[in-house]
């Protein structure tokens, strides 16, 4: 089921795409980094405006 969303993460991590998972969230819901798919960061808000301030492009969901 996840195998097209793990294809598409590995080729998109081939070429610098980061994801940064909101440690504020992950506490809220009492998830655990080890649920997330490999490669993933964990910040929080400083975390990430630190990052985006000098990327070409963020997305945020």
């Amino acid at each position: 089921m996840f195998q097209p969303f793990l294809n598409l993460w590995k080729w998109l991590r081939k070429w610098g795409v980061k994801l940064i998972g909101c440690q504020m969230t992950m506490d809220v819901m009492e998830l655990e980094k080890d649920a997330f798919v490999d490669g993933i960061e964990v910040g929080g808000a400083v975390t990430f405006l630190e990052f985006a301030k000098d990327a070409d492009v963020t997305l945020t969901f």
